[in-house]
């Protein structure tokens, strides 16, 4: 049996946004917010575009763009068109391997998560779930733990769900490594109805070990829309590319 998603019918998604994307760690001491308007394509299985917009003059300021394995991030600020791999872990240019030039350490894979939740197959071999619930005096949540049995008879957290008891609807979702860090923290408010999907309006995410916070603040949402190839590319002539390789000592 797998748990029932809110999207399983969902297969594009195409939205004007205002997003706001804080990077960096605050051990580094390098910290960096861009904020603006923008938009999102997304196509089922795994097809994502991203662009996020100067807010005075409406043109491109940052694209993320997800194919497969593929994946390309555009900086107006440099006309640099990074290219990489979304299963690498850390990645650095080819020519800096020891990545002193600053890289925006999302990829698009993270962003499709966390819009579309990937469900989990509770009848797989080793993966337990239970049920609690939690809350106060504003709301009341069911709250679903998977875990995962090791070979050493031990129980690995991998994702928390919490769901608001009155509509159901999913309002936080947390994954976590095996040493038991988060990996992600997703926060989901303001749910309406969109083409006759329950969806949130709002989208907070939080990759403390990637270094990066992302907050999507959707508007004019159309879900299941006819999306061509086109909408999943990016052109800028003369932008430098720049391909990025895994870097030392972070590969799986």
């Amino acid at each position: 049996m797998s748990i029932a998603r809110r999207n399983d019918k969902i297969e594009s998604l195409r939205s004007r946004l205002h997003v706001t994307l804080t990077r960096g760690k605050v051990e580094s001491g390098v910290l960096e917010k861009i904020t603006g308007p923008g938009y999102i394509s997304l196509k089922c299985p795994d097809s994502l575009h991203l662009n996020i917009q100067n807010p005075l003059t409406s043109s491109s300021f940052f694209e993320l763009l997800s194919q497969g394995d593929e994946f390309k991030a555009w900086d107006s600020r440099v006309n640099k068109l990074y290219t990489g791999k979304n299963s690498a872990r850390v990645l650095v240019p080819a020519n800096s391997p020891d990545g002193s030039e600053f890289i925006f350490p999302g990829r698009p894979p993270h962003i499709f998560e966390a819009i579309l939740p990937e469900s989990i197959d509770t009848e797989a071999p080793g993966v337990w779930s239970s049920l609690e619930e939690q809350g106060g005096m504003e709301a009341r949540y069911y709250v679903l733990v998977f875990s995962l049995e090791s070979a050493a008879h031990r129980l690995h957290v991998l994702r928390k769900i919490w769901i608001e008891r009155t509509g159901l609807a999913v309002a936080r979702q947390q994954r976590y490594a095996e040493d038991g860090k988060i990996i992600s923290d997703v926060r989901y408010s303001h749910v309406t109805q969109a083409d006759g999907f329950l969806f949130p309006l709002t989208i907070d995410m939080d990759r403390p070990l990637d270094g990066y916070s992302l907050k999507l603040e959707f508007e004019d949402l159309r879900i299941n829309p006819d999306i061509n190839s086109n909408s999943f590319v990016i052109i800028h002539p003369g932008a430098e590319e720049v391909p990025l390789i895994e870097k030392r000592g972070n590969a799986f």
